[in-house]
This record gives C-alpha cells, structure tokens and sequence, in this order.
C-alpha cells in the first residue's frame, strides 16, 4: 500500500523515500528517540505539498494512517515523526526581507534567519540552536535570549502565513481573512489543520546597543524575591539562570541581556535587586552587536564560515557541526543524542529555595551524566507578557526547563528518564498552579491535542 502511494507520489514529480526500519540521513532528528515512518516526503514548493496531500489524504482517511511534519527536526521530544508519513520541509527554505517584513519558508533553519537579518541591520526575536527551522520554532516558540521581553517571543510576531489544508486546498491566511486560524497557528505546536508553508513576521531595527552579561554566582547572593524582581524590571533587561556542570561542578550562572547603555542597567539592578549583584554584573560585563550574543555559545572560527554554515542542510550542518560548537554547549544542548527534556511555566513569588533545591537534585546526577545536563529559569514579562492574548498556547511568567541527554539508548530509558522524572518532582512546588500541565512551547507532545 505505500509503496503504490510512493510510486504515485513520484509520478508527480515529489521526491520520496520509502523506510525500512530507518530514517533517512538527509532528514536529521535532534532526539535519537523517535518513531520510524514508513514513508518520507520531501516537497519543494506550494503546489508540491498540494499534490502530496491530495494523494496522501485518502490514504490517511481510508486506512487511518498518521502523517506529520518536520522542518528541522531540532523538537526536543522527536513528535515530528511518526510511524505513517513524515513530510519533511527542508527544501523549502526561502528567507527575504521584504517591505521590512521577514518571509520565510517552513524548512529554512535559524542559521540562514540570522545572516539575512543580519545583512538587513534588522532583529526578530528567535533562539540559537542553529540547526532549528521556523516551521516549527514560530508557530510554537521563538524566544529570544535578549529581544523577548522588548518584542515578544517569535510566534506571538506572526502576521500572516501561507497555509496548505491537508485535502490540498491552499490559503493565504491574515488578520482580515482567517483570524481564527492566524491565531492557532500562534502557538498551535502544529499538526492541527494543514501544513504552514511560509509565515511572515515584522521585522525591528537593530538596535544601538547590545549588552550581554555572563556571571558565575553562588545563588544565595539573591534575594528572596528574585524571580518576581527580574520580572518587573524594564523590559529592555532580561534574565535568565543557567544550572549545570563545569568540571564535575555544579555550575549557576546569571546571564544578563539589556538593550540599556551600560551605567543604566548596572543603576536599575542596584536599585531593584542588589548592590552586589549590580557590582556582580559590572565585573562581567560584555558589550556586544547582536550577531555577537548569537555567536557567544559557538568558536571564534564559526563567524568567519557563518555565510558558508548559513547555506547548508541540517545534514552537511551536523557533520562539522562539533568544529563550531563550543565543546560544553555541544554536549549539553546541541548534539544529536537521545534526550530527555521537561519544561514548566514557575509562579515567579516563590522563594529562591528553587535554587537550593536545584543544587540538591544536581548532587544525585551520576558523573557520567554530568557533560549532557543543561537548565535554565528563564524570566519573561514586558512586551510578552502584555500580547500573551495573541498565543493559543497557555503562557506564564517564567520557565523552568532541564535536559538530559545520553548517547546510549537503554541510558536514556533508564538513567536518564529517572532524572528527569526527579527534576519534574522537585520543580513540582514552584510550578505556576493554573498552568500545570501546560507546556511551553514544542517540548511536550500528546497526540490526542
């Protein structure tokens, strides 16, 4: 049955692939744990994703056969895949600015975002894992380590799409002509009604100063009311707290990101937090364009390749990709591997008792372990918070996020999972109670929604 489906699809000129109990190389998934589809499609513009699900969509109807859709595969939790049809979005990876508007296409990965923007001195706000395509990364996340608090999180900017319905039919969605739709597909986590082919998203002038702060801190240097201080600052000053190891150690660090000259940021924090976290910061203080704070977690050598890396596939991408990567980021965050990952909306009034509690947790992980475990709290706020009506999705003050990742298959289903399942115990407390068991972002998968 899907072989004649492959051969019918070919026929109309559709690259596919049919699987025998593997993924295709080209099509790269960030977490080794996934299902194996039998079948791949790999369409190159409009009309070929019309005529893929045109054909693919009686099958599905007729033999209840699953099909989803991956753009870069980087999902924490592998759900792009399942065990039916993948169709896969990576040719379609056109990006323009255009009326100073960004038009991208679904399978384009944040690499070839950055070096357009850059090249147009303009800012959208979207992560830095390079190998991350917008088909999934704005229409469910696209927060920004600096630019978040001061222009929203990526899917929140969406404007209008291009949208393909799976029996085919094709709509240009906007605020006037399908608003409903336009607002699922902010925060929709995809794989509702169709699939997005090309999204358009406002695009900001860069702004005239970029400031970045990296601090390695005990973290009973904070107050109590940390979380709920950082919140309320202006939005131009973002925090995050970063946990993991360094040397077997674990490792607390405050990053610091403002769109404020330097003396009053350093004046705010004296004046909000503490006189020594503001000293704290001024110590550590890096004064950055923004194409610098996106290459902070990658070598020296990566801005001179950028425009060559900007141009590959994920594939050609994952095979250098360790001679870009700082070491420790790599192997924290950005190998392929077999991942465990939760995340959590925080009620921003609880103490900083999280943080001992964090420090406790990561005591229990077995030194082995210690390379592949990454977190952070990540404090929201400011211009997202005041749209948070324009998402679909749930959305709180803060996020608590951990991963754990493991380079062995029965490490991951055993070792790993355990300590993951703890983090969801010991971050349980400080959870924001009316959202538990809302997800941010892509990071949870539960195929009946």
């Amino acid at each position: 049955m899907m072989k004649n489906l492959a051969i019918q699809l070919a026929k109309e000129g559709l690259h596919v692939h049919l699987c025998h109990e593997e993924l295709p190389s080209r099509t790269v998934m960030h977490n080794l744990d996934h299902d194996i589809p039998k079948l791949v499609v790999w369409p190159k513009s409009i009309p070929e994703v019309q005529k893929a699900l045109q054909l693919i969509s009686p099958f599905r109807k007729l033999y209840d056969i699953p099909a989803t859709v991956v753009s870069g595969g980087h999902g924490y939790d592998g759900g792009a895949m399942c065990k039916g049809i993948v169709i896969d979005m990576q040719y379609m990876n056109a990006c323009t600015i255009h009326h100073q508007k960004l038009m991208v296409q679904a399978g384009c990965g944040l690499r070839k975002v950055i070096q357009v923007l850059k090249a147009h001195n303009r800012v959208v706000p979207h992560g830095d894992a390079l190998t991350v395509a917008v088909g999934g990364h704005f229409i469910s996340a696209g927060w920004d380590l600096v630019l978040t608090r001061t222009f929203g999180i990526g899917c929140q900017l969406v404007e209008e799409a291009t949208f393909v319905h799976w029996d085919g039919s094709f709509e240009y969605v906007t605020e006037q002509s399908n608003p409903e739709l336009l607002h699922q597909i902010r925060g929709s986590f995809g794989g509702f009604r169709g699939i997005v082919t090309e999204l358009c998203l406002p695009s900001f002038e860069l702004p005239n100063e970029t400031h970045l702060a990296s601090v390695h801190v005990d973290p009973s240097i904070f107050p109590p009311d940390i979380l709920e201080t950082s919140f309320y600052l202006p939005k131009e000053i973002s925090s995050t707290f970063r946990f993991y190891f360094h040397q077997n150690r674990p490792q607390f660090e405050w990053v610091v990101g403002t769109l404020l000259e330097k003396e009053k940021t350093l004046n705010i924090l004296a004046t909000k937090i503490s006189q020594e976290a503001s000293k704290l910061v001024s110590q550590h203080w890096r004064c950055h364009d923004l194409f610098d704070v996106r290459m902070l977690p990658l070598l020296d050598n990566t801005r001179d390749d950028f425009e060559a890396i900007a141009q590959m596939t994920t594939e050609e991408f994952e095979a250098v990709a360790m001679n870009y990567w700082k070491r420790d980021v790599y192997l924290r965050e950005m190998k392929v591997a077999y991942t465990q990952q939760r995340s959590y909306w925080v009620d921003i009034e609880s103490s900083n008792d999280i943080f001992q509690d964090i420090l406790d947790f990561l005591a229990t992980i077995p030194a082995s372990l210690h390379p592949y475990v990454y977190g952070n709290i990540t404090i929201g706020g400011g211009t997202f918070w005041e749209n948070r009506e324009r998402l679909s999705m749930p959305v709180g003050k803060a996020v608590i996020r951990f991963e754990v990742h493991s380079m062995k298959k029965e490490v991951h289903h055993s070792c790993a999972q355990e300590i993951a399942d703890t983090f969801t115990q010991i971050s349980e407390p400080y959870w924001e109670k009316k959202l538990a068991g809302a997800v941010y972002s892509g990071d949870e998968f539960v195929r009946e929604r």
